[in-house]
C-alpha cells in the first residue's frame, strides 16, 4: 500500500510542480539544476509520506523512519535519505507549521531563497495537497500487529 500512495503522490506532485514550474517562469527556478530538483521533491514526497504516518500510527513512526532510512541506503539513495533527513528537521523546526519550513528550505536549496513569492506559495500549497492525500489514504488503512 505504501508503493502505491508513494507513486501515485509523487508522479502526482512531480507533474503538478512541472506545471507551475514552467507557468510561472521564475528565474531562478527555471536555472536550478534539473537532478537537483528531482532529488528534492523525492526526499520531499517521502517526507510528506513518514509525516503522514506518524500522524496516523504514531506507534508506527519509528519503524516507518527507520524502514525509509535502511530502504534508501540500500538502494543507494542515501542522498535523497539525507535531503529527507534535513526536511524532517525543517518540519520540526517549526510549532506552527512545518510544511512552510519544508518549503523555504526546498526555495533555499535550489535558488539560494532567491525563488519567487508566488513560486514559494505554489509550491508550499502543493505539499499541502500531498500531504492531505496521504492523510486520506492511511485513514483507510488499518494496522495489524505481527507476532
Amino acid at each position: 500500500m505504501y508503493t502505491n500512495a508513494a507513486t501515485l503522490a509523487f508522479r502526482r506532485l512531480c507533474g503538478h510542480l512541472e506545471a507551475t514550474r514552467r507557468g510561472i517562469h521564475d528565474p531562478h527556478l527555471d536555472a536550478a539544476d534539473q537532478d537537483q530538483y528531482l532529488a528534492n521533491l523525492r526526499a520531499i514526497n517521502i517526507e510528506l509520506m513518514h509525516i503522514a504516518i506518524a500522524k496516523n500510527y504514531a506507534s508506527a513512526c519509528m519503524d516507518a523512519n527507520e524502514f525509509i532510512e535502511r530502504y534508501l541506503n540500500e538502494h543507494g539513495l542515501s542522498a535523497i535519505e539525507l535531503l529527507r533527513c534535513e526536511y524532517n528537521s525543517a518540519f520540526g523546526s517549526s510549532s506552527t507549521d512545518g510544511v512552510e519550513q519544508m518549503a523555504l528550505l526546498f526555495a533555499h536549496k535550489l535558488t539560494g531563497s532567491k525563488m519567487s513569492s508566488a513560486a514559494l506559495q505554489s509550491y508550499y500549497h502543493e505539499f499541502y495537497n500531498v500531504l492531505r492525500t496521504y492523510f486520506e489514504e492511511f485513514k483507510s488503512i488499518t494496522l495489524v500487529a505481527r507476532a
